[in-house]
C-alpha cells in the first residue's frame, strides 16, 4: 500500500514539473512595474524654441493604453510612439486628447522601451519646469503578443522636472 502512494505521489510530482518547465522559458514579470522619465529634445528645427519633450516609459508588462497628462500645456503629440525592443507587430498610436493630456492606444509587449514625442505651447525653460505624469494600463504578455484580457495591470508614475 505504501508503494502505491509513494508511486503516486511520485507520478503527480512528474506531472507538476512537466507542466512548470514548459513555462519555465517565459520570465514571469513579477509585480507590475514601470520606469518613466522625460527629456528635452535637444535639437529643434531651425530657428524655433525648445518646446520638443520626450517621455520615455518601460514597464515589465504588456502595455495598451498609456496616458500623458502634465502641468504644462500641449501643441502637438507625435502620431507614433517609437518602440525599442518591440515585439513583431507592436504599434502605439497616440494623440491629443486634452490641452495637458495625450493618450496611447495598441499593443506594446513586456520590456519594450516607449517614446513619445511631445511639442509645447510655451518653450521647455519658461516657467516652472515640465512634469509628467504617466498612466499605463496592460497585463501579462500572452503568447500571440497581447495583453491578457482576464489579467489586468494599471500602473502611474510621476517623472521629475525638467531643468534647462
Amino acid at each position: 500500500m505504501m508503494r502505491r502512494v509513494t508511486a503516486a505521489a511520485l507520478v503527480a510530482l512528474a506531472v507538476l514539473a512537466g507542466a512548470a518547465s514548459a513555462d519555465d522559458d517565459k520570465p514571469w514579470p513579477g509585480p507590475p512595474a514601470c520606469s518613466g522619465v522625460s527629456e528635452r529634445i535637444p535639437v529643434p528645427p531651425r530657428g524655433a524654441p525648445r518646446r520638443g519633450v520626450r517621455v520615455w516609459v518601460q514597464c515589465n508588462f504588456a502595455v495598451d493604453h498609456l496616458t500623458i497628462r502634465g502641468n504644462r500645456e500641449l501643441s502637438r503629440v507625435g502620431a507614433r510612439a517609437r518602440l525599442y525592443r518591440p515585439d513583431g507587430g507592436d504599434s502605439l498610436a497616440c494623440r491629443k486628447r486634452a490641452p495637458r493630456r495625450a493618450n496611447c492606444r495598441g499593443a506594446v509587449g513586456q520590456d519594450a522601451r516607449i517614446a513619445v514625442r511631445l511639442v509645447l505651447t510655451k518653450p521647455v525653460c519658461t516657467g516652472a519646469g515640465p512634469w509628467f505624469v504617466v498612466s499605463v494600463r496592460g497585463g501579462i504578455d500572452c503568447d500571440d503578443g497581447l495583453a491578457c484580457p482576464s489579467i489586468g495591470y494599471l500602473y502611474s508614475l510621476k517623472t521629475a522636472p525638467l531643468t534647462c
